[in-house]
């Protein structure tokens, strides 16, 4: 059981190395086709999500160290792994909802 827990904590860490904040590229390519007074209302917006997305990504990567940290029962650490996997699933859907 414990093998299983490091594969997916392994795995969960994996994953969230490869989750740079895309959003920022796109927002600048926006704002060069956008008339300066919606541009900068649209570049505050991007602004906020992104600083939005970072604060998930960094309350993400403290929750991941203290499941590394964890003492309890398999079932707690697989029950922390799994809502971890969650609020990764909607850092996802907030970067992807960013993007468009």
């Amino acid at each position: 059981m414990s093998k299983r827990l490091w594969l997916s904590l392994s795995l969960i860490v994996l994953v969230g190395c490869q989750m740079p904040s895309s959003t920022t590229s796109s927002g600048t390519e926006e704002e060069g086709t956008e008339s300066s007074s919606s541009s900068e209302g649209s570049s505050e917006s991007q602004a906020e999500l992104t600083r939005r997305i970072e604060e998930k990504a960094a309350a993400i990567a403290r929750r991941e160290e203290e499941i590394r940290n964890m003492q309890g029962t398999e079932q707690e650490k697989m029950d922390a792994v799994n809502e971890l996997e969650r609020e990764r699933r909607e850092l996802l859907e907030m970067q992807e909802g960013g993007g468009s």
